[in-house]
């Protein structure tokens, strides 16, 4: 049976962007971050992203060539069944820029990834990485290069992503954000009226919050393990400390079925309702 790879763009604010349905029978029963080939074909990428054989273009030469930095951080932390957000800046002195070249360090497949100004600084980009369900823990590293309407290539910047091997099952609900030393927190009320979040980590029906981070970058991860009952799973985040723009992404993952969120929050206080899961036998809509 074939396999399918997914590629979507996980970018409108509080509504899905990303949605992908899998050949369960076809994928790995594990992968390693380590393997980065084949890690590689499973990632989730934003739309309209063409996934192509050898090395990212080189860096040209010469004046009016683009920009790239990145934001100082050594790595990010992320887990299976969440997405990580590279967050890079760009300059280009010469032209517009047209997108940019991703490539999991070691790989010999990488991405071409249309750009996608940010709609609160163009020079900003969040590069939204969907890490499969069956990734173990471990450690993989990103390369990132930026082209303009030209084909002028900038250098390229370096991210290494740490992933956790968090609690995934019948529904997993996973939370990451973009900034470093800040705290979102990840709830979900269940349909026992049982509110899941760092206050109350535990529900009856077997939901179970594995992961608070406080820190930055998240991940924090609910999940049934067994079956999830019949009813609706009220999905919300909420800005526990910090004030710095902060764009999460609450990844859910059900059997065959993942499907990603996006929202903006600015400072302690802020709540975003992201999402309402219905439940019904095997069936789950949103």
């Amino acid at each position: 049976m074939k396999r399918l790879l997914f590629i979507c763009l996980s970018s409108l604010f509080l509504f899905a962007g990303c949605e992908r349905k899998i050949d369960i029978v076809a994928l790995p029963a594990s992968i390693n971050p380590a393997d980065v080939n084949l890690l590689s074909k499973y990632l989730t990428m934003p739309f309209g992203t063409k996934l192509l054989n050898g090395l990212m273009p080189t860096t040209s030469t010469g004046t009016n060539v683009p920009v790239i930095a990145n934001f100082g951080n050594t790595s990010v932390t992320t887990s299976n069944g969440g997405t990580t957000a590279i967050t890079v800046s760009i300059t280009n002195p010469g032209g517009g820029i047209q997108g940019y070249y991703v490539q999991l360090e070691g790989s010999d497949i990488y991405f071409q990834v249309p750009y996608t100004a940010s709609t609160d600084n163009p020079n900003i980009i969040n590069i939204p990485i969907g890490i499969p369900t069956m990734t173990e823990n471990g450690s993989f590293c990103v390369i990132i290069s930026v082209y303009d309407n030209n084909n002028r290539i900038s250098r390229v910047v370096r991210q290494c992503v740490d992933v956790l091997k968090l609690g995934s099952g019948s529904l997993q609900v996973n939370l990451t954000w973009n900034t470093n030393y800040t705290d979102i927190d990840l709830h979900v009320l269940d349909p026992s009226g049982t509110e899941i979040y760092y206050g109350n980590p535990y529900s009856y029906t077997g939901g179970e919050l594995d992961r608070d981070d406080v820190n930055g970058f998240g991940p924090e991860n609910i999940f049934w393990l067994g079956t999830a009952p019949d009813g609706q799973y009220k999905v919300w985040i909420e800005y526990y400390d910090g004030y710095t723009p902060t764009t999460s992404y609450v990844t859910i993952n059900v059997p065959g079925r993942s499907k990603s969120f996006q929202a903006t929050m600015s400072r302690t206080g802020d709540r975003r309702d992201i999402v309402t899961i219905t439940k019904r036998g095997d069936t789950y809509s949103f």
